[in-house]
């Protein structure tokens, strides 16, 4: 058994939690106070909730979607935050000694949806379709890609466990 805690950062993080080897997780979005502001009370927000929640959660490991190299015209504003956001979540757990890993979107959607290559404006989007094959309901696609990033990182982690996630063996939703 080992808790879990998926992030895919953003303006709005989709978070997902749970054992690795039993059930279904808790997911959600955490939206920082100041996400309008400047750097540093953005960052700060964010900080003290990933604190909290490792601390509360007692999480053992936790999984970021890695970056990636921004395509287009992207303001500088918003590549400090989203790169911010790794630094003080990688920052967060190394203090409370937690080790935090990075998986690329690439190999999270092809372990979750069967394929990968496709982006945010995918209609529909693949990761929230697969979470509703599995019973869940997702806010929004940062909650579905943060409930994405988990299975496949539970996959990787108890790889004897993935089974529950195969639609072929999992008991339908009521």
């Amino acid at each position: 058994m080992t808790r879990l805690l998926s992030l895919d950062l953003a303006t709005r993080t989709g978070w997902a939690f749970g054992d690795t080897e039993a059930g279904d997780p808790v997911s959600g979005v955490f939206k920082a106070q100041n996400a309008g502001v400047e750097l540093g009370p953005f960052l700060h927000s964010f900080g003290h909730w990933l604190r909290s929640t490792i601390a509360e959660r007692q999480i053992e490991i936790a999984v970021l979607e890695e970056p990636i190299m921004p395509g287009g015209m992207m303001q500088m504003a918003t590549l400090l935050k989203l790169y911010g956001l790794i630094g003080i979540a990688e920052t967060v757990c190394h203090s409370l000694q937690v080790p935090c890993r990075q998986l690329a979107a690439g190999t999270w959607k092809k372990a979750f949806c069967g394929r990968a290559g496709f982006g945010k404006s995918a209609k529909p989007y693949p990761p929230l379709v697969r979470c509703r094959e599995l019973g869940w309901a997702p806010a929004d696609d940062n909650e579905a890609d943060a409930l994405g990033l988990w299975v496949a990182s539970c996959q990787r982690i108890s790889p004897q466990s993935a089974v529950r996630f195969d639609p072929l063996f999992r008991k339908q939703a009521a």
